[in-house]
């Protein structure tokens, strides 16, 4: 059985494997850090935690972590979902709710 991925398209070093995605996993890095280091930034006006906010927020320290340490899924709908450009739409969707609501 071959080491590569017949159905994914993703570029291949010599061993099989996807490269490391640095900009996905420093944004994702940079993101838990700042959950991490200041919790009230990710609350609404009256102080609760805006889970809608969070929820996409972590989706794209996901996506960041999956695709940015090299792994890329196997399976085309989850492949979608933990993405580079996931993480960046997420992250976008993420901002667009805090500011824009």
């Amino acid at each position: 059985m071959p080491a590569a991925m017949p159905e994914n398209n993703a570029p291949l070093d010599g061993k099989g494997k996807a490269p490391v995605a640095m900009l996905p996993l420093l944004t994702a890095c940079v993101i838990v850090a700042a959950v991490t280091a200041y919790p009230p930034a990710f609350t609404d006006a009256q102080g609760k935690v805006d889970h809608g906010f969070l929820t996409i927020l972590m989706w794209s320290v996901t996506a960041g972590l999956v695709r940015g340490v090299g792994f890329i899924p196997r399976n085309k709908i989850l492949r979608m979902c933990f993405s580079a450009p996931a993480c960046y739409a997420a992250l976008a969707l993420a901002a667009a709710l805090k500011f824009y609501r």
